[in-house]
Order: structure tokens, then C-alpha cells, then sequence
């Protein structure tokens, strides 16, 4: 079976270096590589990179096209009959897009798959498959955040439930898939109405996507035993992407709840910081700024965290790793910015508790 992949590029090709290398030449179809850096030395940094891979197929986009519409333009190109959308910095090897090919293979009514994907190359956070955005979702934290203790149970209770369900690895139905690290039956695509709406630039195109496949009568999954690493950063500075991608998305799919909800204002999500139930601070004050500081600080192991202010959808310490705190490979991973962490305690991890704490951003080098 051919499996072609896509991978589109901004500014990143030390990244896609890693990527292509992980998955070794490629003898199952043809990767698309598309840039959208708009500069001339990122362009000729991955024409380096293509012309010692006969497989690798560059297209240099004219302008900033943006994820969607890039991806578009490579799946267009392709023919394979699976396509594997790749972010830059994911990798996965050759086996496990195998295990994934086989899931869709055996059941036609599979539209997309993904596997289980982990924050770091360590594997020692996971990240949990996304949340299906509607009008529940968008709701449900502003209902919680009149009660925050159930709010906090909720999370709790959901991050201990993705643990059992990860300590289980068989393939399993989900609802929504994220489009870092995703295989597609180009048939169950086609029907759905084709790959992304271009519409939106980044954001939101792999929920709209997951919802047209479901709508079509196909179902998306988990691969057991299949997995990759995705090393997600939550950055500010694509927030405002975010948003505009999140307003046309419901003004798409649920307008009549993007008009009672006056276009999201009566939705907002309250911040971190106002939910948590402890503020974490050095003893002489200040946020911690490095690993062992926070550890001190924290009083326990990090069982797991997220930018969100109610902890999911969250990273978490899967099955089969030790329970500790974060060590400065993760410390340094994490973007700065507000954060919200369900700290354990006790010999089992039995004793949790929530903070809040900010990773303070580098002193800037003059």
C-alpha cells in the first residue's frame, strides 16, 4: 500500500532535518515537503536536505499559504491511497506508520488514525487526543469556573482515566484527532469534502476536518501500539491565531450558537492564575526559574499540566514512568507563560493537589 506524507515547513528546517532522518528513505511513496518560510536561506537549507532524498518532492510556496492550504496543495499532488500529515517536529519511524497503515487497511470504515504521541523525546509526558470543539467544550469552563472545586475534580478525574486507558494500549474510537501526526484514507477524504477548508490558515482545519469524517459515517482512531513524538510548544505568540481560526470554525460548523453566545463573548475562559488553588512562589519570592526551584517549590511529582486553566486537555506522566518532578530537559521545553500542574504526593501518588505556576521568560541577551 503507498503512503505518501506531508510535511509543510515555516522556518523550521533544522526540524525537518530531525523529521526526515527519523523516518530514513522513504521506499513506501513519496514525501511533499512544502515551505511557507518566505525566506531564501530557510528555501535553500531544505533544497540541501531534498537532494540527497530522491523521495522528497520541495515545493516553494510564494507566500505564507499557511498550514491548511499547504497541506492542500501536497495532498492534491499526491495519488497514494494513505497520507500521513506530518508536522516538523514529530518524528516517527517506519514501523509505526506501518502499524498505522495496517489499522486503516483492515477496516474501511477507519477514516483517519493517529498514535499515541508524546511530548518529548524522553517520552516522559504524553499528550492525550484533542478535545472535540463545540458548543460543550466552549461552555463547559465557564460553567466550571463557578465551582472550581468540581472543576478540579473533573480534571483529575479525566487525566486518571487517559492513564488507564493508556496502561491498556488497544486501538480505540475517538472523536476528534489532531493533525500533527495523521494518517488518512484518501477515499473516507474525498467523501468527507476534501482535506482542509482553506479557510483557515492554521488551527481548527484538523477539528473541522475530524468532524466532516464523522459526519460522513466514518470513525477516527488511536493505533494501539503505534507511536510518536510530537515536542508541542504552547506559544503566545500564535494565540491570536488561534482565535481568529476558533471564531470560524463555530461561525462554520454551530452558527447559531456563534450568534446567541454573541460570537464567543459569553464564553470566555477565565485565566489559570484565577482558578488554581495555589500560587506557587520561591521562598524568597518570584516564580520559580528553573526545574530543581520548582520541585522545591511544588512539594511533589508532576503528574501532569497543561496552559489551561482547568488542566485539560493536559500532559501527562503515562503508565510505566516514575512519578517525579520536572527534570531540565522538560523544564526547558515549556515556552513561558502561565501554567496549571496537578502536583502528587504520597508513595503512590494517591495525595494530589493543583498549582499555578509561570515559567518567567530568559533574561534577554544584550
Amino acid at each position: 500500500m503507498s503512503i505518501d506524507i506531508v510535511i509543510v515547513n515555516y522556518r523550521s528546517a533544522a526540524d525537518v532535518e530531525r523529521c526526515l532522518e527519523c523516518l530514513g528513505p522513504w521506499h513506501r511513496g513519496l514525501v511533499w515537503l512544502v515551505d511557507n518560510s518566505e525566506q531564501t536561506a530557510e528555501a535553500e537549507a531544505l533544497a540541501r536536505l531534498a537532494a540527497g532524498r530522491p523521495w522528497v518532492r520541495l515545493t516553494i510556496a510564494p507566500r505564507n499559504l499557511g498550514f491548511g492550504a499547504a497541506c492542500n496543495l501536497a495532498y492534491a499532488a499526491s495519488h497514494a491511497p494513505f497520507v500521513l500529515l506530518l508536522n516538523p517536529d514529530a518524528l516517527i519511524e517506519p514501523a509505526e506508520v506501518d502499524r498505522l497503515a495496517g489499522a486503516l487497511a483492515l477496516d474501511p470504515t477507519l477514516g483517519a488514525v493517529s498514535p499515541t504521541t508524546y511530548w518529548n523525546v524522553e517520552r516522559s509526558f504524553v499528550l492525550p487526543p484533542p478535545t472535540v470543539q463545540g458548543p460543550v467544550a466552549t461552555t463547559l469552563p465557564t460553567l466550571l469556573a463557578r465551582s472550581p472545586a468540581l472543576a478540579f475534580w473533573r480534571a483529575r478525574r479525566l487525566v486518571m482515566t487517559e492513564r488507564r486507558r493508556l496502561a491498556a494500549p488497544s486501538t480505540r474510537n475517538v472523536r476528534s484527532l489532531a493533525g500533527a501526526v495523521l494518517l488518512l484514507n484518501r477515499r473516507a477524504v474525498d467523501v468527507a469534502g476534501g482535506l482542509f477548508d482553506p479557510r483557515f490558515f492554521m488551527f481548527f482545519e484538523d477539528a473541522d476536518l475530524s468532524r466532516r469524517l464523522r459526519r460522513s459515517g466514518y470513525r477516527l482512531a488511536l493505533v494501539g501500539g503505534a507511536s510518536a513524538v510530537h515536542t508541542y510548544r504552547h506559544k503566545a505568540s500564535k494565540e491570536a491565531a488561534m482565535e481568529r481560526s476558533c471564531h470560524q470554525y463555530f461561525e462554520k460548523n454551530h452558527p447559531a450558537f456563534y450568534r446567541w453566545t454573541d460570537h464567543l463573548a459569553r464564553v470566555g475562559v477565565p485565566t489559570a492564575r484565577a482558578g488554581a488553588k495555589h500560587w506557587l512562589e520561591r521562598p524568597g519570592g518570584g516564580s520559580p526559574a528553573s526545574a530543581p526551584e520548582f520541585n522545591a517549590t511544588a512539594g511533589g511529582a508532576v503528574l501532569a499540566f497543561s496552559p489551561s486553566p482547568w488542566l485539560w486537555p493536559a500532559l501527562l506522566r503515562p503508565p510505566g514512568v516514575a512519578l517525579r518532578g520536572f527534570d531540565g530537559a522538560e523544564w526547558d521545553l515549556l515556552e513561558p507563560g502561565g501554567y496549571a500542574a496537578l502536583i502528587a504526593a504520597g508513595e503512590a501518588g494517591q495525595d494530589t493537589r493543583w498549582v499555578y505556576f509561570e515559567k518567567p521568560a530568559r533574561p534577554s541577551i544584550d
